[in-house]
């Protein structure tokens, strides 16, 4: 009987490198197909995985943004890449997402407002 070796989708070996580093491979992966912008549910996006990691690579933080990465992607809590940048104290990644003209919305301010607004019109 001949056993099966797993192979990894495109999407969770794009995880992989972006996790452990390593741009060519980032690029690799990429150019094979994989969808930046593809995040499991419940799993972090890409771009905040490449900002929280103990060494961020910004060179993979550009790969991901010129590959064509939603800047305005949010995790499960609303919040974006620029949030995680701020958030780590990473001035490089702030500036990269800058240039990017990363547009940030906290989602949970937002119904918040309008939230207030409708009761104090009732």
């Amino acid at each position: 009987m001949e056993v099966q070796q797993y192979q990894p989708s495109l999407q969770d070996q794009l995880r992989h490198v972006v996790e452990c580093g390593g741009k060519e491979r980032v690029r690799d992966v990429i150019n094979r197909g994989a969808d930046v912008n593809y995040c499991p549910p419940g799993e972090r996006p890409l771009l905040e995985i490449a900002i929280y990691r103990l060494y961020p690579d910004h060179d993979i933080t550009r790969i991901l943004l010129d590959a064509g990465y939603d800047v305005n992607t949010v995790n499960s809590e609303g919040e974006n890449a620029l949030f995680a940048a701020s958030h780590q104290g990473d001035t490089e990644a702030v500036s990269i997402l800058l240039e990017y003209k990363i547009v940030q919305c906290f989602y949970y301010v937002v119904v918040e407002i309008i939230s207030l607004s409708m009761k104090m019109m009732s």
